[in-house]
This record gives C-alpha cells, structure tokens and sequence, in this order.
C-alpha cells in the first residue's frame, strides 16, 4: 500500500471528524462529579506556616583586575545536598 498526500488528507479529516465528535457528540456533556459536601473554603487553608528562610548576601572571594583598570567580584559557587523536605504531607497531631 503507498502512502500518498491524498490519503494522509483523507486519514487526517477523518481522525479530525472523530475528535470532534467524541469531544462533542452525545454523552460529553459531563465529565466530573460534584464533591460530596461541596468544596474547600480557601479562607480556612492554612498558608505559609512554614517561614521561607532568606539567605545571606553571598560573601566574594576575591576582586579580579581586568585589564583597563575595571575590577570584576569573584564567586565561588558550592552546591550542598541537605535531604528532602516533604511539606505537603500534613502534620500529624500528637
């Protein structure tokens, strides 16, 4: 079978018809239930109870003369691994 322009025209309308029917045709109407009890009042989640931590300003570790008489601040950049903090789970209550 050779694969021609026509017939990637003729398979493209059709998977075009067939979407939008199935997004459109009978039976689409719902997708979703509501929540038993209704929603969440977002006024009674508690936010930020945790404090974000602010770092301090970054130490230079040294001064570099450029040529021209322009000095450049040097970084040493270092990358610790302090574990995962999950804080979506919530709290247990003792």
């Amino acid at each position: 079978m050779e694969f021609t322009r026509r017939g990637l025209l003729q398979y493209g309308a059709g998977a075009g018809a067939g979407l939008i029917l199935w997004r459109f045709g009978p039976g689409s109407s719902v997708f979703a239930m509501p929540i038993p009890g209704g929603t969440l009042d977002p006024t009674t989640i508690p936010k930020y109870e945790t404090p974000l931590v602010i770092p301090p300003a970054m130490p230079r570790t040294a001064k570099l003369n450029q040529p021209g008489g322009k000095s450049i601040d040097y970084y040493e950049i270092r990358l610790h691994d302090r574990g995962e903090v999950d804080r979506a789970r919530p709290r247990q209550l003792d």
